[in-house]
């Protein structure tokens, strides 16, 4: 059965769930969870842990970009990562470090 594991956190107003799918999970079954998430209105960002680890053979760059961009909070599908580089930020996540940047970069006039 699956290996799942659910440890909800409320922190600064956010609730998070860790998820441990089973080192038996094929490529198919990672890609169908991934799939659930980005249709589950309830969940509004979610990361994939790398490196993924299971027994089976499991192609990273598909799990990683089946995860839709506005759920990817990692910033890793190729949709986000040339989001970010063509500086597009109007519907995609930013991480706390570049955005504060930004935002220092903004204010000061650097």
């Amino acid at each position: 059965g699956h290996d799942i594991s659910r440890n909800p956190e409320r922190e600064g107003g956010l609730c998070s769930t860790h998820i441990k799918l089973p080192r038996t999970a094929t490529e198919s079954e990672v890609l169908k969870y991934v799939a659930s998430l980005n249709e589950d209105l309830t969940v509004h960002g979610f990361i994939v842990q790398l490196p993924l680890d299971s027994e089976n053979p499991i192609n990273t760059e598909a799990v990683v970009n089946a995860v839709v961009p506005e759920k990817d909070v990692d910033r890793l599908t190729s949709i986000s990562a040339g989001k970010l580089a063509r500086g597009d930020l109007n519907d995609c996540f930013i991480h706390r470090t570049p955005k504060g940047c930004l935002e220092l970069i903004k204010e000061t006039g650097v």
